[in-house]
């Protein structure tokens, strides 16, 4: 799907707005859809600095939606369900 730049001038203005929901939300889902691969991707036994937090915050993350290597993510977020 194509991107399209929406102006301030066009008769809808919350178009705007859905537009950017959307953006957001593909983004988003497709990152979380793919943090499994990351994870497993991480280093074991990281010795950097920056390697260490990285890894820290995506364990963080993944365990907000119950992910781990071997378990991706279902696809569907709760507020979906709703």
């Amino acid at each position: 799907m194509q991107k399209q730049l929406i102006t301030k001038n066009q008769a809808n203005p919350n178009t705007k707005i859905q537009a950017c929901w959307y953006q957001i939300d593909s983004e988003y889902r497709e990152r979380v859809l793919t943090l499994h691969k990351r994870l497993a991707a991480l280093p074991k036994n990281p010795k950097v600095e920056k390697s260490i937090k990285r890894k820290q915050y995506l364990l963080k993350v993944a365990s907000y939606f119950e992910i781990t290597e071997n378990k991706p993510f279902i696809g569907v977020f709760y507020f979906e369900t709703i």
